[in-house]
Protein backbone atom coordinates (compact mmCIF):
# COMPACT_ATOMS: atom_id res chain seq x y z
CA UNK A 1 0.00 0.00 0.00
CA UNK A 2 2.80 2.41 0.91
CA UNK A 3 4.60 1.69 -2.36
CA UNK A 4 1.44 2.55 -4.30
CA UNK A 5 1.03 5.85 -2.43
CA UNK A 6 4.71 6.69 -2.86
CA UNK A 7 4.48 5.86 -6.56
CA UNK A 8 1.41 8.04 -7.00
CA UNK A 9 3.09 10.88 -5.12
CA UNK A 10 6.18 10.65 -7.35
CA UNK A 11 4.00 10.55 -10.44
CA UNK A 12 2.11 13.64 -9.27
CA UNK A 13 5.35 15.49 -8.57
CA UNK A 14 6.76 14.57 -11.98
CA UNK A 15 3.52 15.71 -13.61
CA UNK A 16 3.70 19.06 -11.81
CA UNK A 17 7.43 19.49 -12.52
CA UNK A 18 7.01 18.98 -16.23
CA UNK A 19 3.74 20.89 -16.58
CA UNK A 20 4.21 23.45 -19.37
CA UNK A 21 4.62 26.95 -17.99
CA UNK A 22 2.48 28.54 -20.70
CA UNK A 23 -0.58 26.57 -19.51
CA UNK A 24 -0.17 27.63 -15.90
CA UNK A 25 -0.82 31.27 -16.82
CA UNK A 26 -4.45 32.35 -16.89
CA UNK A 27 -5.78 32.14 -20.44
CA UNK A 28 -7.36 35.61 -20.34
CA UNK A 29 -3.98 37.33 -19.84
CA UNK A 30 -2.26 38.39 -23.07
CA UNK A 31 1.16 36.87 -23.69
CA UNK A 32 4.09 39.21 -23.98
CA UNK A 33 4.96 37.88 -27.40
CA UNK A 34 4.61 34.69 -29.33
CA UNK A 35 7.82 32.86 -30.13
CA UNK A 36 8.40 31.29 -33.50
CA UNK A 37 10.76 28.68 -32.06
CA UNK A 38 10.22 26.31 -29.23
CA UNK A 39 12.30 26.04 -26.07
CA UNK A 40 13.37 28.38 -23.34
CA UNK A 41 14.50 31.89 -24.14
CA UNK A 42 17.43 33.34 -22.26
CA UNK A 43 17.68 37.06 -21.82
CA UNK A 44 21.14 38.43 -21.17
CA UNK A 45 21.72 41.86 -19.72
CA UNK A 46 24.77 43.69 -20.87
CA UNK A 47 26.95 44.39 -17.86
CA UNK A 48 29.07 47.43 -17.51
CA UNK A 49 32.57 46.60 -18.60
CA UNK A 50 35.73 47.60 -16.67
CA UNK A 51 36.75 49.40 -19.88
CA UNK A 52 34.19 52.05 -18.95
CA UNK A 53 35.64 52.23 -15.44
CA UNK A 54 39.03 53.28 -16.81
CA UNK A 55 37.49 56.61 -17.79
CA UNK A 56 36.03 57.29 -14.33
CA UNK A 57 39.11 57.36 -12.10
CA UNK A 58 38.55 55.52 -8.80
CA UNK A 59 35.68 53.10 -8.44
CA UNK A 60 34.47 51.74 -5.12
CA UNK A 61 33.05 48.23 -5.16
CA UNK A 62 30.87 47.29 -2.22
CA UNK A 63 31.60 43.58 -2.16
CA UNK A 64 34.62 41.73 -3.48
CA UNK A 65 35.44 38.06 -3.29
CA UNK A 66 37.58 35.40 -4.93
CA UNK A 67 35.76 33.19 -7.40
CA UNK A 68 36.28 29.40 -7.32
CA UNK A 69 38.67 29.66 -10.27
CA UNK A 70 40.81 32.17 -8.36
CA UNK A 71 39.78 35.38 -10.12
CA UNK A 72 38.68 38.47 -8.22
CA UNK A 73 35.02 39.47 -8.61
CA UNK A 74 33.65 42.75 -7.37
CA UNK A 75 29.98 43.68 -7.70
CA UNK A 76 29.66 41.28 -10.65
CA UNK A 77 32.80 42.39 -12.49
CA UNK A 78 35.97 40.36 -13.07
CA UNK A 79 39.06 42.30 -12.09
CA UNK A 80 42.53 41.71 -13.50
CA UNK A 81 45.10 43.04 -11.01
CA UNK A 82 47.97 45.20 -12.16
CA UNK A 83 51.37 44.25 -10.77
CA UNK A 84 50.63 40.67 -9.75
CA UNK A 85 49.95 37.35 -11.39
CA UNK A 86 47.67 35.37 -9.12
CA UNK A 87 48.79 31.85 -8.29
CA UNK A 88 46.60 29.12 -9.76
CA UNK A 89 44.59 27.37 -7.09
CA UNK A 90 45.77 23.91 -8.21
CA UNK A 91 49.48 24.77 -8.12
CA UNK A 92 51.74 22.42 -6.15
CA UNK A 93 55.08 23.69 -4.82
CA UNK A 94 58.09 21.55 -3.96
CA UNK A 95 60.61 22.27 -1.21
CA UNK A 96 64.37 21.86 -1.59
CA UNK A 97 64.05 18.49 0.17
CA UNK A 98 61.37 17.35 -2.29
CA UNK A 99 58.31 17.77 -0.06
CA UNK A 100 55.22 18.77 -2.03
CA UNK A 101 52.61 21.17 -0.65
CA UNK A 102 49.50 22.94 -1.92
CA UNK A 103 50.84 26.47 -2.32
CA UNK A 104 48.08 27.40 -4.79
CA UNK A 105 45.40 26.55 -2.25
CA UNK A 106 47.25 28.60 0.39
CA UNK A 107 47.45 31.58 -1.97
CA UNK A 108 43.73 31.27 -2.70
CA UNK A 109 42.87 31.15 1.01
CA UNK A 110 45.06 34.19 1.74
CA UNK A 111 43.44 36.26 -1.00
CA UNK A 112 39.97 35.12 0.05
CA UNK A 113 40.66 36.14 3.65
CA UNK A 114 42.05 39.51 2.54
CA UNK A 115 38.94 40.38 0.53
CA UNK A 116 36.31 38.62 2.71
CA UNK A 117 33.43 40.36 0.86
CA UNK A 118 34.69 43.75 1.98
CA UNK A 119 34.57 46.92 -0.10
CA UNK A 120 37.55 47.66 -2.33
CA UNK A 121 38.61 50.76 -4.24
CA UNK A 122 40.12 50.39 -7.70
CA UNK A 123 41.56 52.59 -10.39
CA UNK A 124 42.21 51.22 -13.84
CA UNK A 125 45.27 51.33 -16.10
CA UNK A 126 44.26 51.07 -19.76
CA UNK A 127 47.44 49.19 -20.72
CA UNK A 128 45.50 46.17 -21.96
CA UNK A 129 41.97 45.02 -22.71
CA UNK A 130 40.40 44.63 -20.25
CA UNK A 131 42.30 47.28 -18.30
CA UNK A 132 44.39 46.28 -15.30
CA UNK A 133 43.01 47.20 -11.89
CA UNK A 134 45.04 48.75 -9.09
CA UNK A 135 42.90 47.85 -6.08
CA UNK A 136 43.18 48.45 -2.37
CA UNK A 137 41.33 47.18 0.66
CA UNK A 138 41.60 49.25 3.85
CA UNK A 139 44.17 51.50 2.08
CA UNK A 140 46.44 48.52 1.37
CA UNK A 141 47.35 47.70 -2.24
CA UNK A 142 46.18 44.13 -2.85
CA UNK A 143 48.88 43.29 -5.42
CA UNK A 144 51.69 44.64 -3.21
CA UNK A 145 50.38 42.65 -0.24
CA UNK A 146 50.24 39.41 -2.24
CA UNK A 147 53.72 39.99 -3.69
CA UNK A 148 55.20 40.89 -0.28
CA UNK A 149 53.75 37.73 1.32
CA UNK A 150 54.84 35.52 -1.59
CA UNK A 151 51.32 34.62 -2.78
CA UNK A 152 51.62 36.18 -6.26
CA UNK A 153 54.28 36.52 -8.93
CA UNK A 154 55.57 39.71 -10.50
CA UNK A 155 54.67 40.02 -14.20
CA UNK A 156 57.60 40.45 -16.58
CA UNK A 157 56.37 43.81 -17.89
CA UNK A 158 55.87 45.46 -14.46
CA UNK A 159 58.77 47.65 -13.39
CA UNK A 160 57.10 49.84 -10.72
CA UNK A 161 59.54 50.01 -7.83
CA UNK A 162 56.95 49.26 -5.11
CA UNK A 163 55.93 45.99 -6.78
CA UNK A 164 59.51 44.94 -7.56
CA UNK A 165 60.61 45.56 -3.95
CA UNK A 166 57.62 43.65 -2.57
CA UNK A 167 58.43 40.65 -4.77
CA UNK A 168 62.14 40.75 -3.90
CA UNK A 169 61.27 40.86 -0.19
CA UNK A 170 59.24 37.65 -0.47
CA UNK A 171 62.05 35.98 -2.44
CA UNK A 172 64.74 36.94 0.07
CA UNK A 173 62.69 35.83 3.09
CA UNK A 174 61.40 32.64 1.47
CA UNK A 175 57.76 33.53 1.96
CA UNK A 176 54.72 31.96 0.30
CA UNK A 177 55.49 30.09 -2.89
CA UNK A 178 59.18 30.90 -2.45
CA UNK A 179 59.31 29.00 0.84
CA UNK A 180 60.23 25.39 1.51
CA UNK A 181 57.00 24.37 3.19
CA UNK A 182 53.59 25.66 4.17
CA UNK A 183 53.65 28.43 6.75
Amino acid sequence: MRKNIRGLALLALAYIAFWPVEYSVAQDQPRARELSRSGPVRVFRKRESPVLFSQEGEVRFQKAYVDQNGSIRADGHNLDLYGAVLIRRDRICTSAEGARWTCGQRAYITLRALLAERPITCSFKPISVPPKAVCSVDDQDIAQFLLREGWAELPIDVTDQAYVEASELAHSRGLGIWGDAPP
